[in-house]
């Protein structure tokens, strides 16, 4: 994984249900605005916003943007 700003924590990573991709479960735990280029992954096709189901929300974006406190789940398509 790139190295990531001091205030997102990675609660977790794991497979994603289809077995194509890693799913991570991101917080923002400082209370500050927090971005992270989803292109510094790694030999990573796209990356998608998911919801806990896995279904996505946000499909191939480019960066991850997470507000004060905010939680969100990111699939890895390898």
């Amino acid at each position: 994984l790139p190295e990531m700003p001091p205030n997102i924590l990675l609660v977790e990573a794991r497979p994603s249900h289809d077995a194509n991709g890693v799913v991570l479960h991101l917080r923002e735990i400082e209370g500050k605005s927090a971005r992270l280029d989803a292109r510094s992954f790694k030999g990573v096709r796209s990356v998608d916003v998911v919801n806990v189901l896995e279904e996505a929300m946000e499909s191939q974006i480019k960066d991850i943007a997470l507000e004060p406190y905010e939680v969100k789940f990111v699939r890895l398509n390898l």
